[in-house]
C-alpha cells in the first residue's frame, strides 16, 4: 500500500455526537444530530498517513478555504502536529498518539504535521457543512486513493475513550 489513502469508516453515534459537539459551527448541529438520529453508526472520513506536507492550512475538495473548526481522532501512529497562529505567530506541539483528538479553527492557525515512526491511521480530518460531514485536504493533497483499511475500524459496543486534549480557540483580534 502506498503512504497515504483515504476513505469513509463507520464510527459509533456516540463518537459522532462527541465530534459534532466539539466541531461543527453552533448553526449547523441541530441538523447534523437530525441526519444521524436513525442509525447507531454514521460515516465518517478516516485517512492513513506516514509522509507530511508543508505547513498548511486544510481546504473542501472544491479547493475552497475552511473557516471553520477542523477536528481529527487518532487510531494509531506518533509524530508531533505544529500549529502555528497567523496573527501572533505563537507555536503550539502537540504529540500524535492514539486517542488523541485534536480541535483547531483553520481559519487562525497554520499547521504542519511531524511524522514519527509509526503510520498516522485518523479519524478526519474532518469539518462539518451544510449538515454533512466533510474531508478535508492540504492543497497539494487532492487526489483521492482508493484502498483498504486493515485495522483502521471502530465498531459499536467496542470501547474507545474519546476526549478533547487540545482545543486551540481563535484568539482575540
Amino acid at each position: 500500500m502506498g503512504k497515504h489513502f483515504r476513505q469513509f469508516v463507520d464510527v459509533p453515534q456516540s463518537l459522532y455526537d462527541r465530534m459534532v459537539s466539539l466541531v461543527a459551527p453552533a448553526h449547523e448541529r441541530k441538523a447534523l444530530a437530525a441526519a444521524a438520529a436513525t442509525t447507531t453508526t454514521v460515516q465518517l472520513p478516516a485517512r492513513r498517513e506516514y509522509t507530511s506536507f508543508s505547513e498548511h492550512k486544510d481546504v473542501y475538495a472544491d479547493m475552497s478555504a475552511v473557516e471553520q473548526n477542523i477536528g481529527l481522532l487518532y487510531l494509531k501512529g506518533d509524530g508531533v502536529v505544529r500549529f502555528t497562529h497567523d496573527e501572533t505567530g505563537e507555536e503550539t506541539h502537540v504529540d500524535v498518539k492514539p486517542g488523541r483528538f485534536l480541535t483547531w479553527d483553520n481559519s487562525a492557525y497554520t499547521h504542519i504535521v511531524i511524522p514519527g515512526k509509526e503510520m498516522r491511521e485518523m479519524v478526519g480530518p474532518v469539518a462539518f457543512k451544510d449538515a454533512s460531514a466533510r474531508m478535508v485536504s492540504t492543497v497539494s493533497d487532492v487526489t483521492v486513493f482508493q484502498a483498504y483499511a486493515d485495522r483502521l475500524v471502530v465498531t459499536p459496543g467496542s470501547l474507545l475513550r474519546i476526549h478533547a486534549d487540545v482545543i486551540l480557540p481563535r484568539l482575540a483580534r
